[in-house]
């Protein structure tokens, strides 16, 4: 270990923490690392400290730099030109799908086809349809997996609406507007044969019926 001493071709443009006298004594162990932080607005030195504990980096000392441009160009005379290029990726980050392209007709034909007569239920259910499928492989049956596909685009626009209950609430509204009919139309025989029907197609989808 040693002691390092600003060069003193520097040492104008170096203060120490408290603002009065040129920093000394940096111990160091070999190498000798200078980073220059340039902030658009003042920082004290003990939140820098702080922000660079975080990312898991303890300086061994900070200064205060002064008449940072003159400095630089005097620094870059000596060293080079040290900066560090950033690279900028070329894919674009995703961005945000239009609203404009949502279609109603799917959401309401989704609840139909599922016969889903709650909102908090349907807003749940087709905003899954947007994201990759986190269910059990027993649970993703041949009609899930096509509804993923046909709606995965409109699912999508549909999660990033700031008016989601809304548009579900329509869908149901749809629903009913079904099922009144439909009890309407239909006599008690055929509304209880349709229903029992429907509820022994959804225990076969079931693979365990212990």
């Amino acid at each position: 270990k040693k002691n390092f001493a600003v060069p003193n071709e520097l040492r104008a443009f170096i203060i120490s923490g408290s603002n009065r006298r040129a920093g000394w004594s940096t111990r160091t162990n070999k190498d000798i690392l200078v980073i220059l932080l340039n902030f658009n607005y003042e920082r004290r030195l003990v939140d820098v400290k702080k922000d660079l504990r975080k990312t898991k980096i303890a300086p061994a000392q900070l200064f205060y730099c002064v008449k940072f441009n003159k400095f630089k160009k005097l620094f870059y005379a000596k060293y080079g030109d040290l900066t560090i290029k950033y690279c900028i990726p070329e894919e674009k980050p995703p961005t945000k799908p239009e609203t404009s392209k949502f279609n109603h007709k799917f959401i309401v034909d989704f609840a139909l086809s599922h016969q889903i007569n709650d909102v908090f239920h349907l807003m749940y259910e087709y905003a899954h349809l947007g994201q990759p499928c986190d269910r059990y492989p027993f649970e993703i049956t041949k009609d899930h997996e096509d509804d993923h596909e046909e709606h995965r685009e409109n699912a999508l626009v549909f999660t990033h609406m700031s008016d989601r209950k809304r548009i579900a609430k329509n869908a149901i509204e749809s629903v009913f507007a079904n099922l009144y009919m439909l009890l309407k139309k239909e006599k008690p025989e055929q509304y209880l044969d349709r229903r029992c029907n429907d509820i022994a197609n959804s225990v076969l989808e079931i693979e365990d019926c212990t």
